[in-house]
């Protein structure tokens, strides 16, 4: 055999372990296997904690909210009637409001609105008179001059 052909073979790599034969040296209890890494949980951990030790201080400051209550209401009726037209009558409620404000930033009224449910329908509403026409209602009912006070 003196034209003997050398023929270099690579050897198979052995197939590792699969989900069906697991070899008997790889336990599956052991905290290698069963358990996550510790340096990331640990690492987590600490930022959650971080976090809900800032909501805790910042998160739940108390505020101050302004307060309101009714201090009186005052209705004048004013009877109308003519000729031409039946009897009419009407009505204007003049409503006191107290508010206060503990805060330190000022608190402004944007608007007063009033709904009144009678037997009709439909309820009344209306939006509150403005400032500068209160002379004008005084004159027109007398009552509401007796309350008068300064905003």
């Amino acid at each position: 055999m003196p034209d003997e052909v050398k023929t270099r073979t690579t050897p198979t790599p052995e197939p590792g372990p699969d989900a069906g034969h697991v070899p008997m040296t790889e336990e599956m209890d052991s905290a290698k296997w069963s358990l996550p890494p510790v340096v990331p949980v640990l690492i987590a951990l600490g930022i959650v904690a971080v976090a809900v030790a800032i909501y805790a201080v910042h998160g739940t400051k108390f505020v101050a909210r302004p307060s309101g209550k009714l201090v009186g209401v005052t209705v004048a009726e004013q009877k109308h009637e003519s000729s031409i037209a039946p009897a009419e009558s009407r009505v204007l409620v003049a409503v006191q409001v107290s508010v206060s404000n503990p805060g330190p930033k000022p608190v402004y009224v944007q608007g007063a609105s009033a709904e009144v449910k009678t037997d009709a329908p439909d309820a009344l509403k209306d939006d509150a008179a403005a400032t500068s026409d209160f002379e004008r209602y005084a004159t027109a009912f007398p009552e509401l001059k007796q309350v008068a006070s300064t905003p």
